[in-house]
């Protein structure tokens, strides 16, 4: 939930080697990134269906070598 006056960074750097382990935990899925003391998201069934679809985007723009700001 978002509360005006304060933020929260967090971030993971998951290259080919990163260990990623999932659980279905009723209504969302949790990724845990890096193993224990890693990073661990949350999503929804629509928030995973978005991801998924974002990094498909993303992957084919990579591979492509171009950039969002080139479309």
């Amino acid at each position: 939930m978002y509360h005006p006056g304060a933020s929260v960074g967090a971030w993971a750097a998951i290259d080919g080697t990163c260990p990623i382990e999932y659980l279905v935990c009723r209504d969302e899925v949790e990724f845990r990134f890096g193993g224990r003391g890693g990073f661990e998201l949350f999503v929804t069934e629509q928030g995973l269906s978005r991801l998924a679809d974002i990094s498909t985007e993303a992957l084919t723009a990579m591979r492509a070598k171009t950039w969002p700001d080139e479309k």
